[in-house]
């Protein structure tokens, strides 16, 4: 015999909840809100890598001397993996309390990941050229 399902049964499963006066609207559960949130997360952070450039040169051995030529975008890929990491951690944290989620948290989450999908732009401008302008566009 096996045991129970770790998902539960699909009887428990509903994704439209009936209002009293019988009307059926899409169950607000706040996993709906996280699943999307994480794929941001990690998609904001894979398009962080794509800021660091290889070697152009296929027949060159590369040299450490190449490889810090690079050390700004390095260094921002690292400083925005750890930012974004940590905006993924505390997001986590904060959905772990909210059960039922309300349009004014769906619209403050919107935006919050609107800022995350943004910062791979000042990330590579800041690894490209640093300066006050990407320095800027980062902070803010």
């Amino acid at each position: 015999m096996r045991g129970p399902s770790p998902v539960g049964s699909l009887r428990e499963f509903r994704p439209y909840s009936t209002r009293p006066d019988g009307e059926r609207r899409p169950e607000r559960d706040a996993t709906r809100l996280i699943a999307p949130s994480d794929g941001v997360f990690a998609i904001a952070i894979t398009l962080l890598v794509s800021n660091v450039d290889l070697p152009t040169d296929t027949a060159a051995t590369v040299t450490w001397a190449m490889v810090g030529r690079e050390w700004r975008d390095v260094f921002s890929y690292v400083v925005s993996f750890l930012v974004i990491g940590n905006f993924w951690t505390d997001h986590r944290r904060v959905f772990e309390h909210i059960s039922r989620p309300t349009r004014d948290v769906t619209r403050i989450n919107l935006l919050s990941l609107m800022t995350v999908a943004f910062l791979p732009v000042p990330t590579s401008l800041l690894g490209d050229n640093g300066g006050a302008v990407p320095t800027a566009l980062y902070a803010a």
